[in-house]
């Protein structure tokens, strides 16, 4: 099972979290986070800009603006844990550190997952994602 974490803050009332959450989703402000981890806390990924401004997924920004896209893993339980950055679909840097960032990306569309060792059911173990970004766009 996957479920959405929105990248936002959550208010205390109850008109300003639904405002928050559609904003969110409208805006590709979140991450899918599957049911093998509890939850993705702790996870970001944002263009931290030349100006040290952040811009969260769902966001486009200039090539010319941005000094890296940093990636923040979640807090699992678990040192299987692997970050991979995709380029337009193709994965073009890993790491398994908590930290990672790629500096002076190229315009293109990014997104990130976070993939864990797990078991297999007889033998042997696997990686798979656990968690989905959604997209941050470099434009020219």
């Amino acid at each position: 099972l996957w479920s959405i974490e929105l990248n936002a803050p959550w208010p205390e009332d109850a008109k300003g979290r639904k405002f928050s959450a559609i904003h969110s989703i409208a805006t590709g402000s979140f991450h899918c986070t599957s049911s093998i981890i509890e939850h993705g806390g702790g996870f970001a990924f944002v263009a931290k800009l030349k100006n040290q401004e952040l811009r969260p997924t769902g966001q486009s920004v200039a090539k010319d603006e941005v000094e890296a896209l940093t990636i923040e893993a979640p807090h699992l339980d678990t040192d299987s844990l692997s970050m991979v950055l995709y380029r337009n679909g193709k994965s073009i840097a890993q790491s398994n550190k908590k930290t990672f960032q790629y500096l002076n990306p190229s315009p293109g569309t990014y997104r990130v997952e976070i993939h864990v060792t797990i078991p297999q059911l007889l033998r042997g173990k696997e990686s798979v994602p656990v968690i989905y970004s959604n997209k941050i766009r470099i434009t020219d």
